[in-house]
């Protein structure tokens, strides 16, 4: 097969495939079915795999970085110990798939499908999720500090110790999250949804465009640390929010 060739292969059907360290990079896959296939420690870097069917492939310690993931179909799929840096997962279908402590830094994964995906001490810092959907993953220990979260849907997500300092929180939607003990600190919460969200032991230091109103429809306040401005009234207004949960 020539280069012009091989780094072109669109629409082909590779269910099952074995391709255990082989180097893929750059090659093109667009379309393509890969579902099951077996990428374990393979090098594909800058490969586009755009529209794709991965479901359940493995991509154990495989190379994705600046891969084209783009409304990809990786639902099932597990990534533990995939280098994913700069790779674009933008509109990506990643439910049910197995990270086991991924980095996404600086990633793009705006409009990105993680429900009900185990995400346990993965770290998000500084990438772009706008609009995607975490509902009901498991997030605890995530890092998602200085993150773009705008519109991303969390709700009934575990969200337990999980940092959310300085991230761009704008109309996120926590409705019956588990907050207990996240940070977020300095960050960006105006018109972030709230309703019933447990955040006992959350720390609010700093966070800025919260209101009252929001607060006030959460599921409990118990020992969470926020500014005087917002505590007192809160306090007096009401003082249930305060009190220890069952």
């Amino acid at each position: 097969m020539d280069d012009q060739k091989r780094k072109d292969i669109r629409r082909a059907n590779f269910k099952g495939a074995d391709h255990h360290s082989q180097n893929l990079s750059g090659i093109n896959f667009e379309f393509s079915d890969f579902t099951e296939a077996n990428f374990n420690q393979a090098n594909l870097t800058k490969a586009s795999f755009r529209l794709t069917n991965l479901t359940k492939a493995s991509f154990e310690d495989a190379n994705l970085t600046e891969a084209n993931l783009r409304g990809a179909n990786l639902q099932g799929a597990y990534l533990t110990g995939a280098n994913l840096s700069d790779a674009d997962f933008i509109g990506t279908n990643l439910i049910g798939a197995i990270f086991g402590g991924v980095r996404f830094a600086g990633n793009s994964l705006c409009f990105a499908n993680l429900g009900w995906t185990d995400l346990r001490w993965a770290c998000f810092r500084e990438a772009n999720l706008e609009g995607a959907n975490f509902q009901g993953a498991l997030l605890s220990n995530a890092n998602f500090q200085g993150a773009f979260l705008q519109g991303v849907d969390f709700k009934a997500a575990g969200l337990f110790h999980t940092n959310l300092q300085d991230a761009n929180l704008c109309f996120a939607d926590f409705r019956y999250a588990d907050l207990n003990g996240a940070n977020l600190v300095g960050a960006n919460i105006q018109g972030a949804l709230l309703k019933g969200t447990n955040l006992q032991c959350a720390n609010f230091k700093k966070a800025y465009n919260l209101s009252l109103s929001q607060l006030s429809e959460v599921k409990t306040l118990y020992d969470a640390e926020l500014d005087k401005e917002l505590l007192i009234p809160l306090q007096e207004n009401w003082p249930e929010l305060f009190e220890e949960p069952d």
